[in-house]
């Protein structure tokens, strides 16, 4: 099953396969480090190591990462309790930029 067709079910996040979870817990930790200087010096290397490897060992295309990205980031709209949308979408639009500039099929 393609990746853009299992992101566009709605499957609880008990539910969402590991590798999605460990995605999904990486590009939150990134974010959450970026307030110290050495770790936004280690933002590339996170987003390699942390995103697009494990992205790459599964095999998933540039339009897998792309929809898995959108798709990620819409996400917050449909949490009421989400009060920082607008920082969310400024971090997602800016690491989905890096990511797809660095992934190589």
């Amino acid at each position: 099953e393609g990746m853009a067709v299992m992101l566009n079910k709605s499957v609880p996040y008990s539910e969402f396969p590991s590798a999605l979870q460990n995605l999904s817990r990486a590009l939150i930790n990134i974010a959450a480090k970026l307030i110290h200087t050495k770790d936004v010096r280690d933002l590339f290397i996170d987003l390699v190591e942390k995103f697009i490897e494990p992205c790459k060992s599964d095999r998933w295309s540039s339009s897998d990462v792309w929809a898995f990205l959108t798709q990620y980031t819409n996400t917050a709209r449909a949490l009421d309790a989400f009060k920082h949308q607008y920082l969310w979408e400024r971090y997602m639009g800016t690491i989905k930029s890096c990511i797809m500039k660095m992934y190589h099929e």
